[in-house]
């Protein structure tokens, strides 16, 4: 195991390109439903809010024939103006045209999406201003970032130029990033590093126990709207060390709106004799309707899921209760624990031997979740200490301040392990591992490779 000794300022600051410390850096947290947005001021992290004063902000923009609409303002455009309001940005950027997940969702998306004539990507094909407009997944994003970066100036009254953004672990593709870095350079930002979802939580958990002494395992349980990633951290002293992390997607809150569509959908076809899944709007509504519904079976033991005019003048009224959705959801929720067992098994670790599990991101609040983490790490208490909405945020500032030196948290140690093993390809396609997964991050290895044939000029990674 690495030692924090062996860690100094001038291995770290080689790690980031130089930018200017005088500025503030934003963290970002870009969800797939929602956005989180924060900054160091008066000597803490504060979460930045939006124009209403919502410190969650819906990741929803729509476009109208006067102007640009973001968040909650743009999510209420969703029944009446369902072609020009986008949603599931993350799900979208650097993808292509016949990419699976995007033939997947296309049928729940009431947008509208074309190929792209000159590539293997798409457009999204938008009336704005009375005028048809055909932007990229980037453009959407860029517009986002235009407006995140406006609200965090007002807020901090400088020039925003720095940013760190939360990622998830499932899209470390080339694409995604080169997409998200081309949205944050049209928007006037430099990325000064894409920190993932789970690493950017045990930033902010390690902020708030920098001073404690004890060894310990932690478990960071991350399940948001569209992906699982789990992490396990080694801590002692404000020292750091990612052992172990891992990602799924299809595997996160989404799939249980989908469930509840369903489910609804058979109840209604059953009493009416009507199948919405060809009507968009009613399909949006829908999804809209069963959204809420989760969230509220999270705090209470039942809800009602009523539309009216839902389709063909007939109304949806059904009650759901928390009893009905963990039944229609079981199978999803028993696919976490042998992801969690994998991750223990990797990292050689008995789950005897965690001190403290957290559980971040929206729908880790569904109570059977918790019950059956709970239960399978034989009774032990979760710790509930961060905001699942806002930890995130938090971390990629703490973050932030990490790589500015700042001496409040001077001390702050934290090695991560490489995901994945890398290396190239040599003679028959064989792949040569040069650097190996869990190696600690930064890494340094050599390796002498000569050509198979003359004239060669390049190499696959």
């Amino acid at each position: 195991m690495a030692h924090k000794d062996n860690f100094d300022n001038k291995t770290k600051e080689s790690i980031y390109p130089d930018f200017d410390k005088s500025l503030p850096i934003i963290g970002i947290d870009l969800g797939t439903n929602y956005s989180c947005v924060g900054a160091w001021k008066d000597g803490k992290v504060n979460i930045i809010p939006n124009d209403m004063g919502q410190y969650k902000n819906p990741l929803y923009i729509s476009f109208t024939d006067t102007d640009i609409l973001f968040g909650d303002t743009a999510k209420n455009q969703i029944s009446r103006n369902p072609k020009n309001t986008i949603f599931d940005i993350a799900k979208l950027i650097g993808k292509k045209y016949e990419d699976p997940e995007i033939k997947e969702n296309i049928k729940y998306w009431p947008f509208e999406i074309i190929k792209d004539q000159n590539s293997d990507y798409f457009k999204i094909k938008v009336t704005y201003k009375q005028q048809e407009k055909n932007y990229t997944p980037t453009e959407i994003l860029t517009f986002f970032l235009e407006k995140i970066k406006k609200n965090a100036s007002d807020f901090l009254g400088q020039e925003i130029k720095n940013v760190i953004i939360t990622i998830p672990v499932i899209p470390l593709y080339r694409p995604y990033i080169k997409s998200l870095k081309e949205a944050c350079t049209s928007s006037g930002l430099n990325a000064l590093s894409f920190l993932n979802n789970t690493l950017a939580a045990v930033y902010a958990y390690g902020f708030n126990t920098i001073n404690e002494k004890n060894e310990r395992y932690v478990l960071i349980f991350d399940l948001g709207s569209s992906n699982l990633e789990i992490s396990l951290n080694y801590m002692e002293d404000g020292y750091i060390e990612v052992k172990r992390r891992v990602g799924y997607s299809c595997l996160g809150g989404k799939e249980f709106d989908k469930r509840l569509v369903e489910y609804c959908k058979e109840k209604f076809r059953r009493k009416t004799g009507i199948d919405i899944g060809s009507n968009e709007k009613a399909l949006r509504r829908l999804f809209t309707y069963c959204e809420k519904a989760k969230k509220s079976l999270s705090t209470t033991n039942q809800t009602t899921i009523e539309i009216d005019c839902l389709m063909e003048g007939q109304d949806l009224v059904l009650d759901i209760t928390r009893n009905k959705f963990e039944d229609i959801c079981y199978d999803l929720f028993k696919k976490y624990l042998p992801c969690i067992e994998k991750l223990l098994k990797d990292a050689d670790v008995n789950k005897n031997k965690i001190n403290e599990i957290i559980l971040v991101g929206g729908s880790s609040r569904i109570p059977k979740i918790n019950k059956i983490i709970q239960d399978f790490f034989n009774g032990k208490i979760i710790n509930k200490s961060l905001n699942p909405d806002e930890c995130m945020a938090i971390g990629a500032v703490i973050k932030g301040e990490y790589i500015k030196n700042n001496e409040i948290i001077k001390d702050f140690i934290f090695l991560d392990k490489t995901n994945y093993s890398f290396g190239i390809e040599t003679i028959e396609g064989t792949f040569t591992t040069i650097i190996s997964r869990g190696m600690t991050i930064p890494s340094k290895k050599t390796m002498l490779f000569t050509n198979n044939n003359d004239n060669e000029n390049k190499i696959l990674g």
